[in-house]
């Protein structure tokens, strides 16, 4: 079966491969360039955050110490989705602040030069910027090296390399699709004349055989040339078909004529010597014109044969010893063929021809040669480098050298006195050439006649047809079984890979937070609306009970925790403890990394006596440390504050507080002059004013005043110069991920819950409406700095000094 493919197809085919695997080649090249810049971009932000940390480290009293600088973070945390690691090491190779296990493969620095590399920590890919900065004891003059070591996550460093590469990319596969759409409508117009060919074929009719006239391009030129002499074969086909067909009418007309004329003569004649005579004669024209029809039957079937040009290994000896089996087995030339010399070499002698017209054309030469010969003729075969030759001599009367051409006529004889046909010379000379050789007449000696074929010995040749066709197929079958296998890779890549912990909901869904139950249990009612069939179970617990079954990885860790300490939930986010939620439409401000959520703030406020003998209350930090300060103080051992070494939140608000202005530090003063009265807690300092015990506190969150309804005698006011707002937030801890929590936690963020959560938490929602001296801070790694040991030892030692110093 012939098989169909489309050259316009598959060049078509080849040319998108080649553009594929171009683009390919060119995205690798893109991606690796994207990374390479993106790297040297954000390197330089790593690098300057190392650089202000490096500047900061000192050698004193046999120990290092290093006062982080907020805005090292704080620029770090610009692109709201890198985790921050960084490490402090002593000349001697000792731990002093950080990750301790972070970049031990690190080399110890011999230089202040600044150092990149790349590695791995909490199996997350990480960069890492390392610095050197030699210092010196001043007191025991020993000194080193100290290594500063800062890195950050690749979250950043991907997005923007996958900009970039996607910027880059698309002019690129514009312009590559733009080549593809003219490569392929050149190749159209470049196919558009085998089409004006196939047109001019379809219209011609089925006896229109006359050659393609008109120009053609000369890349198709010789296919046309090739299908014209094809027309042509194919017209001289139908011409020889025709000729037999008038030769035999012709030819056959006379014996069959003879036939019927004796015949009838035979009918009406009485004599039985005068009948048997007319018999022989009649069997004399039937012999001839059944002789005359085996001839024209084997001439078309050569004539069909030779047309084709289809060619195979032929062996002539084999062939030569096959066509005088043949005659053999007739038995008309018993005698002669005892009397023939055969001389065929031993070795093989191999033509490219059709075999059954070589046999044929070899057996009417032989048999001319006995018909004709009068005495012992002679078959001898033999070659040289190039040829090989068949030459069949007689001793027959000869031909004429006049006539050696006209005897290759159809039905051309050299004598009538010998019966034949007039064809096997005919059919011989079309046999030899044919097949690329020739054929000649000689005398043979005076006495005879030489026939000499001579044929192109077999050179290598092409594969058959068959073997073609059957490699086509292995070839199809291979791109089948290809097709199969990517069709099956992309299956495979499409499924939805399932996650473990994914696949095993547990109910209920457990929320753990610092609001007491009842508070919180308007949040859970809502939640149970918003979410049908979900159940909740909530536990109230201290931060840092909170925090550290997170840390444990136990199994006892809740699936949703609320915190009212941003800087401890960045930090449990920034050990990757966070799951990744991914919840869309969410503002920027509003989370940090898509896996911590804000969900509402509680500022800080100034709470007061309402029965205090002040005319005003301080409605600004200076007001508030003008009235400390005055001399003697109004409120000596009447205004209290929450001890920020215990209370986290209070922690927070101090720190942020006295990044904000220095008038902090200048109230820590005040509040040691005034021997004010220190609280473990929030609500301890608010039941000291409603006891009468203190007139004013500092810096207490709004949440524990909304809390306590019963108060009747603590009032507030939000501060004039600014309030320091604290983010409650909220995340789903990656270790015990429950199915539900995601959208759990995209309702507590919705405004439908925004009511509960500011009536339970007793802070401010989310959204408009919030007071614009609002400072609040940011979600991100620069909340770690003052959880650094060094720094935040050192900030409550200040605090404390300062506090407690009258």
């Amino acid at each position: 079966m012939l098989s169909r493919f489309s050259i316009e197809g598959a060049i078509v085919t080849s040319a998108a491969a080649l553009f594929t695997l171009l683009g390919i080649f060119l995205y690798f090249i893109i991606n690796g360039n994207a990374v390479r810049a993106a790297d040297e971009a954000f390197d330089r932000v790593l690098g300057a955050a190392a650089l202000s940390i490096a500047d900061t480290v000192a050698y004193e009293g046999n120990s290092v110490t290093v006062d982080i600088p907020y805005s090292a973070f704080a620029i770090l945390g610009t692109s709201r989705l890198n985790r921050v690691f960084y490490r402090v090491v002593a000349p001697d190779r000792s731990h002093v602040t950080g990750s301790p296990v972070l970049a031990l493969e690190m080399p110890p620095a011999t230089g202040s030069e600044l150092r990149f590399a790349d590695g791995y920590f909490q199996d997350e890919p990480i960069r890492i910027a390392a610095i050197g900065r030699y210092r010196s004891d001043a007191a025991t003059g020993e000194a080193g090296w100290i290594d500063v070591l800062v890195a950050e996550t690749r979250e950043a460093r991907d997005q923007l390399a996958a900009q970039l590469a996607m910027e880059a990319a698309i002019p690129a596969a514009t312009i590559a699709i733009l080549a593809f759409v003219l490569i392929w409508i050149g190749i159209r117009f470049a196919f558009s004349p085998l089409r004006s060919v196939e047109r001019s074929l379809r219209a011609r009719s089925p006896a229109d055989l006359t050659p393609i006239e008109g120009r053609v391009p000369r890349e198709i030129d010789a296919f046309v040339v090739t299908l014209n002499e094809f027309m042509g074969r194919l017209g001289s086909t139908l011409d020889g078909l025709h000729r037999v067909t008038s030769d035999a009418a012709h030819q056959l007309r006379t014996p069959l004529t003879a036939i019927r004329a004796q015949s009838e003569i035979a009918l009406e004649d009485t004599d039985p010597k005068e009948t048997r005579r007319r018999l022989l004669r009649i069997n004399a024209n039937a012999v001839n014109a059944s002789r005359l029809a085996n001839r024209w039957l084997t001439d078309a079937t050569l004539l069909h044969k030779l047309k084709t040009r289809r060619t195979e290994a032929v062996e002539l000896g084999e062939q030569i010893r096959e066509a005088l089996t043949q005659i053999r087995a007739e038995g008309i030339y018993a005698k002669l063929l005892e009397r023939l010399d055969l001389q065929i070499p031993e070795t093989s002698v191999m033509v490219s021809a059709d075999q059954v017209s070589i046999r044929e054309m070899l057996r009417n030469l032989i048999e001319n040669a006995f018909v004709h010969g009068a005495g012992p003729m002679a078959v001898k075969l033999s070659h040289d480098e190039h040829v090989a030759r068949v030459e069949v001599s007689d001793f027959g009367p000869g031909i004429s050298p006049l006539r050696h051409e006209a005897v290759f006529e159809r039905f051309v004889r050299d004598t009538d006195k010998v019966p034949g046909t007039g064809l096997g010379l005919a059919i011989a000379r079309d046999v030899a050439e044919a097949n690329g050789g020739s054929i000649v007449l000689a005398d043979n000696g005076g006495t005879g006649l030489v026939v000499t074929v001579t044929l192109p010995l077999r050179t290598a040749l092409q594969l058959a047809p068959r073997r073609r066709s059957a490699s086509g197929g292995q070839k199809r079958s291979s791109r089948h079984l290809l097709s199969g296998l990517i069709a099956l890779a992309m299956v495979l890549s499409i499924a939805p890979y399932p996650e473990a912990k994914a696949q095993m909901p547990r109910d209920p869904i457990v929320i753990a937070s610092t609001v007491s139950a009842e508070r919180f249990a308007p949040i859970v009612e809502q939640l149970e609306i918003l979410l049908p069939g979900i159940e909740i179970a909530y536990q109230p617990a201290r931060s840092p009970e909170i925090a550290a079954r997170v840390r444990a990885r136990t199994g006892e860790e809740p699936d949703i925790v609320i915190l009212p300490s941003p800087d401890m939930a960045v930090s449990l986010t920034n050990e990757g403890l966070a799951a990744p939620l991914n919840l869309p439409g969410i503002a920027a401000d509003r989370h940090w990394r898509q896996e911590l959520y804000i969900l509402a703030h509680d500022p800080a406020i100034i709470a007061f006596n309402k029965q205090a003998p002040y005319a005003t209350i301080p409605q600004t930090r200076l007001e508030l440390a003008q009235l400390l300060e005055q001399s003697p103080p109004p409120l000596f051992q009447r205004i209290g504050i929450v001890n920020v070494g215990i209370d986290s939140v209070s922690y927070t608000l101090a720190y942020q507080d006295s990044l904000r202005s220095p008038l902090y530090w200048r109230l820590a003063r005040a509040f040691g002059a005034a021997q004010a009265r220190i609280y473990d807690t929030s609500d301890d300092l608010i039941a000291a004013i409603e006891a009468g015990r203190i007139d004013i506190a500092y810096n207490v969150p709004y949440s524990v005043i909304t809390s306590n309804p019963n108060l009747s005698s603590v009032g507030y006011l939000h501060p004039q110069d600014y309030a320091i707002a604290v983010p409650w937030v909220a995340f789903a801890p990656k270790s015990k991920f429950h199915p539900q929590s995601r959208d759990l936690i995209a309702a507590l963020l919705g405004a439908q819950m925004q009511p509960a959560i500011a009536q339970a938490i007793g802070g401010i929602a989310m959204g408009p409406g919030q007071p614009a001296n609002i400072q609040s801070p940011d979600l991100g790694p620069e909340l770690l700095v003052f959880s650094d040991t060094i720094k935040r030892g050192t900030f409550l030692d200040t605090w404390f000094h300062l506090v407690t110093s009258p």
